[in-house]
């Protein structure tokens, strides 16, 4: 987009328009076929088409990565493997996350609604970190565990509400909500 001037370029445009031209043909053609690739009957189902909004959101939620870098890069001065390594950093929050949804569904079975409070309260903490640190005389120390909390809520809420989906599913079509 950067380098073509985004929708000023003939190439992004007709990409652009192709692109809802193309997912109407491909709905069509797998409407038609008698073993599709995507179940359309898992959207009828209310708890899978919220989790799917959900995970949506939170994928805009993590692309606030590029906005610390981009801070981290210009204001900070910090060089490229200091700014990458804020992203490494979220790997001990997914660690902490796989070892505290495993322990929930071990044995605190069937109440996501909590787990994924907890998910979106390490989000709202993790963007009100980011918020009251960014600052001209921070540090690079100031934004890790920031990171870690953004991990850990990022993976929480994915965990969680991908077993909050398909509660409900038969078991035939479960397979087909992780592709979708």
């Amino acid at each position: 987009g950067r380098t073509m001037d985004w929708f000023n370029s003939p190439k992004i445009t007709a990409a652009a328009l192709a692109v809802p031209v193309l997912l109407a043909l491909f709905a069509v053609t797998e409407r038609g076929k008698k073993n599709p690739y995507l179940h359309w009957e898992i959207l009828k189902n209310r708890k899978t088409l919220l989790s799917h909004v959900y995970m949506f959101g939170s994928m805009m939620l993590a692309m606030s990565s590029y906005m610390v870098s981009y801070y981290a890069d210009s204001v900070l001065h910090l060089d490229g493997m200091y700014t990458n390594s804020l992203n490494i950093m979220l790997i001990p929050g997914f660690a902490a996350a796989g070892f505290a949804c495993f322990w929930w569904s071990r044995f605190q079975p069937f109440r996501f609604r909590y787990l994924i409070s907890i998910s979106v309260l390490s989000y709202a903490g993790y963007a009100a970190i980011i918020y009251f640190q960014i600052r001209t005389d921070s540090t690079y120390e100031s934004l890790l565990f920031p990171s870690v909390l953004r991990g850990f809520g990022m993976l929480t809420g994915f965990i969680a509400f991908s077993a909050y989906s398909v509660e409900e599913l038969p078991p035939s079509l479960r397979l087909h909500n992780a592709f979708f």
